[in-house]
């Protein structure tokens, strides 16, 4: 081990009662904590664990709404026709404009970065791949009322197998 002593904590690796333990140990240490750092979680929690794991993993998570997809299809399709898109990809400019499309839409504290924009764009490749996928496939049939791919048990067994190879 080396000679510096460590005070990291790697919680994924842990059970739950050790967790549950450290918290309930670091709770004592409360009267070292400044109160106002506490008071800046957005909630307070009433398991010490909970309150732990919350503000190790308090980060904004970005939600697409129906809205946010709709432009970002848009945008990118209307950057297409105008000649914006090569065969790699689309040019830097197309990014922008539909970053900003999908920022204007956005109702939420986060600021959207492109890397989330190139993310959800190549999600819904995959999305598409995979109805092409089913809709190709013998023994699938479609929904209507439901709005879903249907097959026999036997059928989705062996898709899902061979599909996840």
């Amino acid at each position: 081990m080396d000679s510096q002593a460590s005070d990291t904590i790697f919680v994924d690796s842990l059970p739950v009662d050790a967790l549950q333990g450290i918290a309930q140990e670091a709770s004592q240490f409360d009267q070292l904590i400044d109160p106002a750092l506490l008071a800046s979680t957005s909630q307070t929690l009433d398991n010490p664990l909970d309150t732990a794991l919350h503000i190790k993993s308090k980060r904004s998570i970005l939600n697409w709404t129906p809205d946010m997809h709709r432009v970002l299809l848009e945008v990118l399709l209307e950057q297409c026709r105008a000649g914006k898109r090569a065969d790699s990809g689309y040019k830097k400019e197309a990014w922008v404009a539909t970053l900003s499309a999908v920022q204007a839409v956005y109702i939420g504290p986060i600021q959207i970065q492109e890397a989330q924009i190139k993310s959800r764009i190549d999600w819904c490749k995959a999305l598409w791949k995979e109805w092409c996928s089913l809709e190709d496939n013998s023994g699938f049939g479609w929904d209507e009322p439901t709005q879903l791919f249907t097959a026999e048990e036997s059928v989705w067994r062996v898709y899902i197998m061979v599909s996840n190879r």
